[in-house]
């Protein structure tokens, strides 16, 4: 099961708890946003928690669609498009 936020919270605000709610559950987190910079807070929100593979900080201004339990992101610019990767910070 896949939960998407978009808009990616600032601070420990939604992205935080929906990050909990998601490792707790097993689920994959999806928080998409047009700026970088809430992007990278959302990795700082990830390395609380060790980056786990099932959190996503995605980077677009393209519409977003979820079909049959898959996230799928129409882009005719694939440079538009770019994941994010956690740091992990040791």
């Amino acid at each position: 099961m896949n939960i998407i936020e978009i808009g990616s919270s600032r601070d420990d605000g939604s992205t935080f708890y929906l990050s909990k709610l998601c490792l707790k559950y097993k689920m994959n987190l999806y928080t998409i946003d047009p700026d970088e910079k809430s992007n990278r807070n959302a990795l700082d929100v990830f390395a609380k928690f060790d980056c786990p593979a099932n959190l996503h900080a995605i980077l677009s201004q393209k519409k977003i669609y979820v079909a049959y339990h898959q996230l799928t992101i129409e882009s005719s610019d694939p440079v538009k498009y770019k994941r994010l990767e956690c740091p992990l910070f040791s």
